[in-house]
């Protein structure tokens, strides 16, 4: 049995922002057995366990933190999960309608090749808890599918449909070879995916995004980190067609990359990436990418430099029209950047204490310069030093934080220069089982526009226990 407790508080307020007190709704219990019931969930959880056993033709994929009452209840070779969350509140006038969701997951394991998936997810309208909203109906939706883990190629299928008669569709086969990496930490297995989706025009529920039927079909494949000829490379494709009306969405685009890293028998990466795009907003459709990286270490000494140069810059995913420099909604066009970087950091002892020092360098050329947000008004430097010491059983880490420079954007929003000052400490209460915790934090912003500066301070107190 878990049980955790975790609240804030406003306890000051200031002209915007209301004192809070702290809540006891926090509270989050989960319990886990070796019966037939394996775990049951009471408490805020996170959105991606509310949304990992169900597909976005179910559920949106980024719903957000809600307060759940989860049971995951296995008999033999049937698996299954129920869910019962608010996931939004209606706020039309006084008072707020609440909106309830429920999902139900079942799975049922034939073999590791073989699994039925059954997914349902209902939202209702609780009129018992105010006036009836107008136009409020519950509305549902449900998913076959069928997955399973082949030695070539791991699949999935599923046919999802609504309460409206639409339907959707979507097909992924794909495999990533060697064992998953460890929490937080880059995927660099090889792997490769395809996905096909098509969808009804008009497929929508409460519960999913309000884009899931923007495409009526979407082809994706990819493969990464393959060995070729002593380097790592890689490859996509994506196409998308929209529904009549909106074929200014249609995308078709492609990228390839490639990598060698220890050149020469040194620590030296080089990289490149070629893009191609097909979009009605973007003239200049392609685009070049090359980087040169260096980062040696002279004992406890961590250098760093890099170089990078690109014909047209993309701030985002390949195959998103919007994130390509020469985007028209960007109002630019292809231009040449690029972009210069060396850091260095070095930990010195003294006195029991590891005193760290960081001093960092970035600076852009473009030819979108001014307040475009690509080329830099000064170069970014950045400087940070930081100290860690234990005290006994009490630890103590201070650190200050100071940049300046970078690019201004047209609004000015961006920092122009800013502080970050943080001390925690850190001292056990209890062996293995609670710590406690104190933190101060100073943050002061000055942007390149006097309408966006702003200044934090935050104090920070909490024990954590685990048993």
């Amino acid at each position: 049995m878990k049980a955790t407790l975790a609240s804030t508080a406003n306890v000051l307020g200031d002209a915007d922002d209301k004192k809070t007190e702290f809540n006891l709704s926090d509270i989050a219990l989960e319990l886990e057995t070796n019966k037939a019931l394996r775990s049951l969930y009471v408490g805020e959880r996170d959105e991606a366990d509310i949304a990992a056993r169900y597909n976005e033709f179910i559920i949106n994929q980024e719903p957000g933190d809600h307060e759940v009452v989860a049971a995951n209840v296995v008999l033999g070779a049937l698996d299954t999960e129920f869910q019962v969350f608010r996931p939004w509140d209606w706020t039309l006038a006084d008072p707020v309608y609440p909106e309830y969701g429920a999902l139900v997951n079942a799975a049922y394991k034939l073999s590791d090749a073989f699994v039925i998936d059954l997914q349902y997810a209902r939202a209702t309208f609780d009129d018992t808890a105010g006036p009836v909203r107008a136009g409020a109906v519950d509305d549902w939706a449900y998913s076959i599918g069928l997955r399973g883990d082949l030695n070539f190629a791991d699949y999935k299928v599923a046919y999802a449909a609504n309460d409206d008669d639409t339907a959707a569709y979507m097909i992924n086969v794909g495999k990533a070879y060697g064992p998953a990496p460890a929490e937080d930490e880059d995927d660099l297995r090889p792997q490769w995916d395809v996905t096909y989706k098509a969808v009804d025009e008009g497929y929508e529920t409460f519960l999913t995004a309000e884009d899931v039927a923007y495409y009526a079909t979407n082809l994706s494949l990819s493969a990464d980190n393959f060995d070729l000829l002593g380097l790592k490379v890689g490859g996509a494709y994506a196409t998308r067609e929209a529904y009549a009306g909106t074929t200014a969405a249609d995308v078709t685009a492609m990228k390839l990359t490639a990598k060698k890293g220890d050149l020469f028998g040194m620590p030296l990466t080089v990289s490149g990436q070629y893009a191609n795009i097909d979009n009605e907003d973007i003239e200049d459709n392609s685009s070049f990418l090359m980087k040169v990286a260096y980062e040696p270490t002279f004992g406890k000494l961590k250098l760093g430099a890099s170089y990078e140069y690109t014909n047209n810059a993309i701030t985002g995913d390949f195959d998103n029209p919007d994130k390509w420099l020469a985007s028209v909604k960007n109002a630019g066009e292809a231009t040449a950047e690029s972009t210069v970087a060396l850091n260095a950091e070095y930990p010195v002892e003294i006195w029991d204490t590891t005193i760290t020092g960081f001093v960092g360098y970035e600076n852009r050329n473009s030819d979108w310069k001014g307040a475009n947000g690509r080329e830099y008004v000064d170069p970014l430097m950045t400087y940070r030093i930081s100290a860690d010491r234990d005290f006994g059983e009490t630890n103590l880490f201070a650190s200050y934080q100071l940049r300046t420079g970078g690019p201004e954007d047209r609004e000015g929003e961006y920092a122009k220069r800013d502080k970050i000052a943080e001390v925690k400490l850190t001292h056990p209460v209890i062996d293995d089982v609670a710590d406690l915790v104190l933190g101060y934090r100073y943050v002061d912003v000055e942007a390149y526009s006097e309408d966006y500066d702003y200044t934090v301070n935050e104090v920070n107190a909490g024990l954590k226990f685990e048993f």
